[in-house]
């Protein structure tokens, strides 16, 4: 990760996910403090991918995320299968079944 790239977008994130789960905001130094333990972090995606799957365990009805969660791996599949650069999205399809799982 490069570092000031990504800064703003993991205020929000972590904004975001603080909301939908305390319903508070956090400060400035609180978000600022997220965004940098995430991206001093020896595996940063991994943090991401913990603090989505908390936010939607504690969020979302476990059906819903269930629904809505295997639509999103059922397309990650098709598009793995048909392209051979897939980015990430074998990372995603992991992260959305631990998710699903959690919920259960």
């Amino acid at each position: 990760m490069q570092k000031s790239k990504y800064k703003q977008e993991l205020r929000n994130f972590a904004l975001d996910c603080s909301y939908l789960m305390n319903k508070t905001i956090p400060n400035s130094q609180q978000l600022n403090e997220t965004a940098t333990r995430i991206e001093n972090s020896k595996n940063p995606v991994k943090l991401i991918n913990y603090l989505l799957i908390e936010t939607l365990g504690i969020h979302f009805e476990h059906k819903i995320i269930k629904k809505e969660l295997m639509k999103f791996i059922e397309s990650n599949d098709r598009l793995i299968k048909e392209h051979k650069q897939t980015g990430n999205l074998k990372e995603y399809n992991q992260t959305y079944t631990e998710a699903i799982e959690i919920g259960a």
